[in-house]
């Protein structure tokens, strides 16, 4: 995956953000105009937030991403629901 990020900040330098979930505030708040993720499958409202206001949204749709974030929700279920906000 290091690749494919490497290639995405060669090809579209402006506003790219590994992982936006935790920055959806601010991409929105300092008017980022694209944003790059791996996966907007495991938490889906945060591509429809940054769409919402703008900002052209790149999923890559990795598998690896995706899986990813499954098994960290399973193994640190309570530390989700912090972050998120539950």
């Amino acid at each position: 995956m290091g690749k494919v990020i490497e290639q995405a900040r060669k090809n579209l330098g402006e506003g790219f953000q590994s992982d936006p979930r935790w920055h959806a505030d601010a991409v929105v708040q300092f008017g980022v105009r694209k944003v790059i993720v791996g996966d907007s499958r495991t938490f889906a409202g945060v591509a429809d937030f940054m769409r919402s206001h703008g900002t052209k949204l790149i999923d890559l749709d990795l598998q690896e991403c995706a899986e990813m974030m499954t098994n960290f929700i399973a193994e640190h279920p309570q530390l989700w629901d912090e972050d998120i906000g539950r």
